[in-house]
């Protein structure tokens, strides 16, 4: 029953089967789309279909401003990164919770 073609309804599939707990479903579905949201404004920066974003991309403070994050260029590159990091740390700690 927790089979499910998309990333979302696994999620909700394995909390309600007791697999994940409502706080670990929530930051998977937050890290997912983070990470979609931001995929997708690379893409319109890129004008093609790049999936893969590099640290060090000289768009990067284009890319985080283009989704919201406001102040100097410098500083919007800074907390786009902060939220990045905290997202991996979250699947991070999944992965090897349930993995490892």
């Amino acid at each position: 029953g927790v089979r499910a073609p998309g990333l979302a309804q696994a999620a909700c599939a394995l909390k309600e089967a007791g697999a994940l707990s409502a706080m670990e479903c929530d930051g998977v579905l937050a890290a997912h789309q983070f990470q979609r949201r931001t995929e997708n404004h690379y893409q319109l920066l890129q004008e093609w279909t790049s999936r893969e974003i590099s640290r060090e991309s000289p768009l990067l403070a284009r890319l985080a401003r283009s989704l919201g994050y406001g102040g100097e260029l410098g500083a919007a590159r800074k907390a786009f990164l902060a939220d990045w990091d905290a997202h991996a740390r979250v699947v991070r700690q999944l992965v090897e919770k349930y993995f490892y």
